[in-house]
């Protein structure tokens, strides 16, 4: 930026300081203050609206659905190994009820034995003639307590193993129940995959269909076009709490496309270091095709809104172009006298001269005599040496 009456042999040629209009917004919230809506693009912006709301949502499904999947797959593997453990016990407890199957046969078939043994005495010593070397049975006792014992023995091994098949039938059932608990999941889990392939599908259906249509989703929803003059490069603004107005967007060749343009000043018509009690700094003022300064006011609203970048191209007499890109360009509002509050990282080729510049004020405010306000406008380019 150069002052208007000192332009260093600078041509006819446009030299002007840009916003990037492109630049991701700082505020977390989706609905930005700043809209801009366009005639000519309004129906392409509403589909375009509709796909990344209709893209959120499925996004936000295919989520639910791979969390819920997450927990399914956590929940079958606790009840498969709950499963391997049931299993590992029922496994045991067989082998067990093996085991004192056959010991309990085995001495049923030994009490059994000797019963039959007792019993042939008994028969035996009824048939002999009673002696007196034998005036008492066969049968003593201790042979009693025996038969009496073994008798206790296999019942109470027949009701501990009437206990064994007992746990085993609950086992068996709450084994069935398991299993039928992870066909259940499984199906679930089935559904929930099928449904997201679904959603997946549809997203990929709806971001060709946007391909097609040559639009972009833009995640910020800050500039919206609202209608266009004569002239493509205007377009108009509302920006609360400013009024309506109008803006020049240009697409520079070394920068990119939709960069809106602040300052222009190609012949020094225009003064803008000017001193009064005038408020054209805070309005803007010049031509919109010529030289003009767009406004204070303005320029805060826009930088305070979002991120900004700032760019300024140079243009000598032969035609030879210089820049300086700054990546956070902020200017603070009235009560600060429109302070360029921050530029941000240089880039460029024509120097960092306006770091000098950085928290100057815009303007000096005095009161003359009779409490007449008056401006001294200075800009934030004054000193600059460009």
């Amino acid at each position: 930026m150069q002052p208007g009456n000192n332009l260093n042999g600078l041509s006819q040629v446009p030299c002007e300081s840009a916003l990037d209009s492109t630049t991701e917004n700082n505020s977390e919230s989706s609905d930005s203050d700043l809209e801009i809506l366009s005639n000519g693009v309004g129906d392409q912006t509403r589909v375009i609206q509709g796909l990344k709301r209709t893209i959120r949502r499925k996004q936000t499904e295919i989520n639910e659905l791979t969390g819920k999947l997450t927990i399914a797959d956590i929940h079958l593997a606790s009840e498969k190994e709950k499963t391997r453990d049931k299993e590992v016990v029922i496994s045991s407890l067989k082998t067990s009820i093996d085991v004192i199957t056959q010991s309990k046969d085995l001495i049923i078939k030994a009490l059994q034995s000797q019963l039959i043994e007792l019993q042939t005495s008994l028969d035996s010593g009824k048939n002999k003639p009673v002696t007196k070397d034998c005036q008492n049975p066969k049968v003593t006792e201790s042979d009693v307590m025996t038969i009496y014992n073994l008798s206790v023995k296999i019942e109470e091994m027949g009701f501990e193993l009437k206990q064994k098949n007992n746990l085993l039938s609950d086992l068996k059932d709450k084994t069935q129940k398991y299993e039928c608990s992870l066909r259940e999941k499984d199906e679930h889990i089935s559904k929930l995959e099928a449904q997201a392939e679904k959603d997946t599908a549809k997203i990929s259906e709806l971001l060709k269909k946007q391909s097609k249509g040559g639009a972009t989703v833009d995640n910020s929803n800050a500039l919206v076009l609202l209608n266009c003059t004569k002239i493509p490069s205007i377009k108009f603004v509302s920006l609360p709490p400013a009024s309506r107005f109008a803006v020049v967007f240009e697409d520079l060749p070394s920068a990119g496309p939709g960069w809106m343009v602040i300052q222009r000043r190609i012949d020094g018509r225009v003064a803008f270091d000017t001193k009064g009690s005038n408020l054209d700094c805070f309005n803007g003022f010049g031509d919109l095709s010529r030289e003009f300064w767009l406004g204070c006011d303005k320029i805060h609203v826009l930088t305070a809104s979002r991120r900004h970048e700032l760019y300024i191209e140079l243009v000598d007499f032969d035609d030879a172009k210089a820049f300086a890109r700054y990546d956070h360009f902020v200017v603070g509002g009235q009560a600060e006298h429109y302070k360029l509050k921050s530029l941000g990282q240089y880039s460029g080729n024509a120097g960092d001269f306006l770091r000098k510049s950085e928290n100057n004020q815009y303007l000096v405010i005095k009161t003359l005599p009779g409490s007449e306000i008056y401006f001294e406008f200075f800009g934030w380019w004054i000193g600059a040496e460009w």
